[in-house]
C-alpha cells in the first residue's frame, strides 16, 4: 500500500481523496448548524468547569471535563455534518466523507483542548500536552472515528440526510444505553485516567474492543461503497479489492471477539451453592501482590462454624472471579469442581455450633481482562482489594459479620502494603517486601487491603495516630488531609479512638461512571465536609480515598 502511494496513480488517488475530504469539511464547518453545535458545546464546557469549581484544574480533570461536558457535542457535530452534506456517491467519496467527518470531530476536540489549556494556565496549572494528546485524540477520538463510519453508512443506505442523522443517533444511543459488554456497545470504550496508573488495565479492553469496532466499521464502509453505487452492476461493485477488505475486516472482528470472550472473567451466576453454609470464625491470610504483572496469590487457613440449627452435610466454595483455586484441603469427598468453585461432601455432617478447619490457595491469573466496568482494582500502583475478594465464598452469599484476622501482605520492594489493624512487623525476603497486620478486634471481610508506591505522613490524634499513604506527586495534599481528618474525628467525639486511622490513596477511575457520582447530585458539597463524613465512618479505621487528584485537597 505504501509503495502504491508513490506511484503516479496512487498520488492522483490520494490527491483526489484529500481534495474531496477538504471540500466536505469546509462545507460542514461553514454551516450554521455546525457552528451552533460547537458554540453550544463550548458554553456547556465552560458551565461545567464553573460548576466543578471545587476541583483542581489538573490536566486529568480537564480531559475528564471535556469528555463529560463536551463529548456529546463532538458526536452531534459529526452527525449534523453528515446530514449537511449530500449523501455519498460512487468512487472514493465514501472514504473522503469518513476523513472529513473524522477531521470535523478532531477539530472540535482541538478547540475544547485549547480552551481547557487556557483555563488551566489562568489558574496556575501547567498543561500536560502528552495527556491531552492521548486523552483527546485516542481515548475520545477513536470513538468519534467509529461514529463517523456509522454516519457514512447510514447516509449511504438511507439517502435521506436528516432522517439518516436521526437514525445514526438512535443506533449509537441504543447500543450504548442497552448493553454493558464492550463488544455490544458501539465504538471503543472511553476510559478514565488516574495519575497513579494512567488508564490502567482497562486499556486492554479499549485496545481489544477498539480493534473489534474498527473492523466492524471497515465492514460498514465496504457496505457503504456497495450501496452507494446503485447504478453499477454487482460484479463491478464487488471487486477483488472490496472483497479482500471485507474478508480481512471480518477475520479481524471474529479473532478479536474470540480472544475477548476467551480471556473474560468467568460467570459464576449459574453455579448455586447450598443455602446452609457455615461462617468464618477465624482467618489467617497471606496475600502476595505482584504489581509488575499484575497478579496475586492468596493462601490461608480458616476456621468456620455451623451457626444454623440444622446439620450441614455438603460444603460449597466459590472464589470471586477471576481468582482460581490451586488447592483446597478439607476432610471430605470432592463431588464436583471448576476453576473457581468446589463442592464437597463432608465425611461427617457438620453439627450445629461445630467448627471445621480448612486450608486454601488461590491465584489471580495475569492474562485475564478486567471486569466490564473497566477496572479490576489490581494495579501496577495503588492496588485496592477487599479481603472478601481474595478468600473463598461459603455457600450462596458473603459473610457479613466481623472475623478475627491475621494477615500478611507481600509486595514489590518499592511499594508499601496496608491492611486494617496494627502493623506488627515488616521484613524483606527474596527480593520482596512483607508486612504483617494483627487487628485487635474482629474485622469485616468488606475491609480493604492495599499496595502502592506511597509517601507516608502521620499526626497524633487522641490515643491513636492518623496516617496518610499518598502517591508521591500528590504529597502536597497530605497536610490538608491530616488536618481535615483530625478535625473531623475531634468534632465527632472520636478522640478516644485507639489505634490507627489510615487514609490510603487509590486510583480514581470514578470518571468512567459519572461526574456527579462523587457529589451525589447536582449540588456538590465541599470536599472537606464530605471527606470528614467518610473518615469518621471508615470501617476498621481504614479509608480508601480516590479523590485526592480531582478535588480541593491539591493546591
Amino acid at each position: 500500500m505504501a509503495i502504491f502511494l508513490f506511484t503516479p496513480r496512487g498520488r492522483a488517488l490520494a490527491a483526489g481523496l484529500a481534495g474531496r475530504a477538504w471540500c466536505d469539511l469546509r462545507g460542514a464547518v461553514r454551516h450554521a448548524a455546525c457552528i451552533g453545535v460547537l458554540a453550544l458545546g463550548m458554553a456547556c464546557l465552560g458551565a461545567g468547569l464553573v460548576l466543578e469549581g471545587g476541583r483542581a484544574p489538573t490536566t486529568r480533570f480537564m480531559v475528564e471535563a471535556i469528555e463529560w461536558y463536551f463529548g456529546v457535542f463532538v458526536g452531534l457535530a459529526i452527525i449534523v455534518g453528515s446530514a449537511i452534506l449530500r449523501p455519498v456517491g460512487p468512487g472514493n467519496r465514501v472514504l473522503a466523507r469518513l476523513v472529513a467527518l473524522a477531521l470535523l470531530g478532531a477539530g472540535c476536540l482541538s478547540a475544547a483542548g485549547l480552551a481547557a489549556m487556557v483555563f488551566q494556565s489562568l489558574h496556575g496549572q501547567r498543561p500536560e500536552l502528552g495527556l491531552y494528546a492521548v486523552g483527546l485524540y485516542v481515548n475520545l477520538g477513536w470513538n468519534a472515528l467509529h461514529l463517523a463510519a456509522l454516519a457514512v453508512f447510514v447516509q449511504a443506505a438511507m439517502r435521506r440526510r436528516w432522517l439518516g442523522a436521526a437514525a445514526t443517533a438512535a443506533i449509537y444511543a441504543a447500543s450504548n444505553l442497552s448493553f454493558e459488554h464492550p463488544l455490544l456497545r458501539f465504538g471503543a470504550p472511553v476510559l478514565a485516567w488516574s495519575d497513579m496508573n494512567g488508564y490502567g488495565q482497562a486499556r486492554n479492553w479499549q485496545l481489544a474492543a477498539g480493534l473489534y469496532w474498527t473492523a466492524i466499521c471497515a465492514l460498514l464502509l465496504v457496505a457503504s461503497h456497495v450501496v452507494a453505487r446503485r447504478r453499477t452492476p454487482w460484479r463491478r461493485r464487488l471487486s477483488a479489492d472490496v472483497g479482500a477488505t471485507a474478508w480481512a475486516a471480518a477475520v479481524l472482528a471474529v479473532a478479536v471477539a474470540s480472544w475477548v470472550l476467551l480471556h473474560s472473567p468467568p460467570n459464576l451466576d449459574h453455579i448455586r451453592g447450598s443455602a446452609l453454609a457455615p461462617s468464618y470464625t477465624r482467618l489467617d491470610l497471606t496475600v502476595d501482590v505482584f504489581p509488575a504483572h499484575p497478579d496475586l496469590t492468596s493462601r490461608g487457613s480458616a476456621v468456620v462454624v455451623n451457626d444454623h440449627d440444622a446439620m450441614i452435610p455438603n460444603l460449597f466454595f466459590a472464589l470471586p472471579a477471576p481468582l482460581v483455586f490451586t488447592d483446597l484441603s478439607l476432610t471430605g469427598e470432592l463431588l464436583e469442581s471448576g476453576p473457581n468453585w468446589r463442592r464437597y461432601r463432608l465425611n461427617r455432617p457438620l453439627e450445629p455450633q461445630e467448627t471445621l478447619r480448612f486450608d486454601f490457595q488461590a491465584h489471580w491469573p495475569p492474562a485475564s481482562l478486567p471486569n466490564l466496568n473497566g477496572e479490576r482494582n489490581l494495579h501496577a500502583n495503588g492496588t485496592s482489594l477487599r479481603i472478601a475478594d481474595v478468600v473463598p465464598v461459603l455457600g450462596e452469599g458473603r459473610q457479613t459479620h466481623a472475623v478475627p484476622l491475621r494477615i500478611r501482605l507481600g509486595t514489590a520492594l518499592d511499594q508499601i502494603a496496608v491492611a486494617p489493624g496494627r502493623m506488627t512487623r515488616t521484613w524483606k525476603e527474596e527480593g520482596r517486601r512483607y508486612f504483617e497486620y494483627s487487628p485487635e478486634h474482629p474485622v469485616a471481610l468488606a475491609a480493604t487491603i492495599h499496595s502502592g508506591r506511597y509517601q507516608v505522613a502521620r499526626t497524633p490524634c487522641g490515643d491513636g495516630t492518623i496516617e496518610t499513604y499518598i502517591h508521591p506527586p500528590h504529597e502536597a495534599a497530605a497536610p490538608r488531609l491530616l488536618t481535615a481528618a483530625h478535625d473531623a474525628m475531634r468534632c465527632a467525639s472520636a478522640t478516644d479512638r485507639q489505634g490507627w486511622t489510615r487514609i490510603v490513596e487509590t486510583p480514581d477511575y470514578a470518571g468512567a461512571i459519572s461526574p456527579w457520582r462523587r457529589s451525589g447530585g447536582a449540588a456538590r458539597p465541599d470536599p472537606s465536609v464530605r471527606f470528614a463524613q467518610e473518615i469518621v465512618a471508615a470501617p476498621e479505621g481504614l479509608l480508601p480515598y480516590s479523590e485526592i487528584e480531582v478535588v480541593g485537597f491539591l493546591p
